[in-house]
């Protein structure tokens, strides 16, 4: 800094939800992923740095069924992964989406997993397995996605998996 400037930065506080308890517990707790909670002390970033492996996975029903993902009144931990494309339709999952988004350095770990661990990765903007959600990843889709929506995605190479 020039001239003796100085520079306040506002803490943030971390949520009343999240306890000390689930700050250390190595937990991810979604409830603790934001700056106040330290990004719940790193316990949730393997979630990010594994996200390519993650994509190229279908998006677990047993543990996110699709009304979960959609309608539940809260954000599931289940469902906000690669693999369910981040809880893609869920409003409940909006506000943490909007805290990681101020965070760029979450996109970067994603970008550079989905580059590392899934190269012809491409994801399928509309249709897919459940109201949207999908991908193809050039070898048969177990997710089926509709190929017409993907140019890259030819309808032998997204054939949907039994």
């Amino acid at each position: 800094l020039v001239g003796m400037a100085t520079l306040e930065v506002e803490r943030e506080e971390c949520a009343a939800a999240c306890s000390l308890v689930d700050r250390r517990n190595d937990r991810c707790d979604l409830h603790c992923l934001s700056p106040g909670c330290n990004w719940d002390n790193g316990a949730c970033n393997a979630r990010f740095e594994h996200a390519g492996d993650g994509a190229a996975e279908a998006c677990s029903r047993e543990l996110c069924p699709v009304p979960v993902q959609e309608l539940a009144p809260w954000c599931s931990s289940e469902c906000m992964v690669a693999a369910c494309d981040w809880s893609k339709a869920s409003p409940a999952c909006s506000p943490l989406k909007h805290t990681l988004a101020a965070c760029p350095l979450f996109d970067a770990l994603v970008l550079r997993s989905l580059a590392r661990d899934s190269p012809a990765l491409t994801f399928v903007k509309a249709g897919g397995s459940a109201r949207g959600f999908g991908r193809c990843n050039r070898r048969p889709c177990r997710s089926p996605p509709h190929p017409a929506l993907d140019p890259s995605c030819q309808e032998a190479a997204c054939s949907v998996a039994e």
